[in-house]
């Protein structure tokens, strides 16, 4: 069954969850969108779930090169479902985009307790949150996660704190030129950073209510067993594996500094969500729930197109 088919890692697992994902943005795309559609809005769309795609291999890379789950699917299959319980991301590129920028910092944060090369790897992370930032300003919020990894290091140095600063700023002046030179003003810096909406009535929609009430349970759940097993785990693994919760609670203060709210956002919370679901997973579940669980995740975003 699905348990026992995903606690495998390969190219096929890979396939299956790449495909679901894609059948899944053609299905919504084409109701969505009805006939009444234009190519560049199929493009647009169609590169959208394919950088979509590219985040599940980089999501794997990391959990994998980082050990935060055990060798298995299950991390992506439920950042797959993830994404397809709110698919109003596929309308969403910057902030796909931004996302995957991200993630290629969460790569660089996660691997600060290695020792290797860290004043590199924080300006790296830095580098990709502030590319992140001009395509999602609420993205600079990471910022917070890259700087508490940097406080839980083994061994850290005080001028570690300042490189993440250097690195926006430097990203700042390159863009700063550049629309010096193009546009021949600063209008842009003012249009960059705009204040948050407080507006959440399109969570209450009944195509979202769901997959908000849901997924909301299913994580809280997830959460306070994790906080519950503390104890349990290695003393040396113990830094990333609250890392993952950290960057958790930074991905929901990106979500509440959105512009706009809907449901889209919760992107940004994903990847950190699918860690710590699979982790649950894989340890502390009976076999029959995880694989009704599972089942769950993977069925429950199409009940949103018999919905009306």
């Amino acid at each position: 069954m699905l348990t026992s088919f995903f606690r495998k890692s390969g190219p096929l697992n890979f396939l299956i969850v790449s495909l679901y994902l894609l059948l899944f943005a053609t299905l919504w795309f084409f109701i969505e969108k009805g006939s009444d559609f234009q190519l560049l809005e199929l493009g647009e769309t169609a590169i959208t779930a394919l950088l979509l795609v590219f985040s599940l291999f980089l999501l794997d890379f990391i959990v994998r090169k980082n050990g935060l789950a055990q060798i298995n699917a299950f991390t992506i299959l439920l950042f797959a479902s993830l994404v397809c319980f709110f698919p109003d991301v596929f309308s969403e590129i910057k902030m796909v985009g931004a996302q995957v920028c991200l993630l290629f910092a969460m790569r660089r944060i996660f691997s600060l307790q290695s020792l290797k090369n860290n004043e590199r790897k924080i300006l790296d992370a830095s580098l990709w949150i502030a590319i992140a930032t001009f395509l999602y300003p609420p993205s600079i919020i990471m910022l917070l996660g890259l700087q508490w990894a940097i406080f839980i290091m083994p061994i850290t140095k005080l001028r570690f704190f300042f490189i993440p600063l250097v690195g926006l700023l430097a990203v700042i002046l390159i863009a700063m030129a550049a629309h010096l030179l193009i546009e021949d003003n600063f209008a842009w810096l003012s249009d960059l950073f705009k204040t948050p909406s407080l507006d959440f009535s399109t969570y209450g929609r009944k195509t979202s209510l769901i997959g908000v009430a849901f997924i909301t349970g299913s994580l809280i759940w997830a959460l306070f067993n994790r906080m519950g097993v503390l104890s349990r785990i290695q003393k040396k693994e113990r830094p990333n594996y609250m890392l993952v919760v950290v960057l958790l609670l930074v991905c929901l203060v990106i979500i509440l500094g959105s512009e706009a709210k809907n449901t889209a956002e919760f992107l940004f919370a994903f990847a950190p969500m699918a860690i710590i679901l699979a982790n649950y997973v894989e340890h502390d579940s009976e076999k029959w729930f995880k694989e009704i669980l599972l089942w769950v995740f993977l069925l429950l975003p199409f009940l949103r197109f018999f919905i009306s």
